[in-house]
């Protein structure tokens, strides 16, 4: 599998998980957990993503702390312009 903006080749990993019984619920609230964690440390980020080379979908190549608007350079009133028209999006 290629990853990340490096799209360096990646080992897909696996993990079997297993519990006696047939109530699933302990699983199941244990891979929601992981996943709200994994969520929860990017709530400050800002996702980069890249579309897929055929069209098929969006792949998340970086997280970055977002910048100041203020530290941004554009032409006369670009920046209102583009946050009017993200409001009205």
């Amino acid at each position: 599998m290629i990853t990340g903006w490096e799209k360096t080749p990646t080992d897909v990993e696996y993990i079997t998980l297993t519990t006696m019984g047939t109530d699933t619920t302990i699983l199941k609230e244990f891979v929601d957990a992981a996943i709200v964690h994994n969520m929860a440390k990017d709530q400050d980020t800002i996702g980069i993503y890249e579309l897929h080379r055929w069209g098929i979908g969006w792949t998340k190549v970086q997280s970055k702390k977002p910048r100041l608007l203020e530290s941004v350079i554009l032409d006369r009133n670009l920046s209102e312009e583009i946050i009017a028209d993200m409001q009205r999006f």
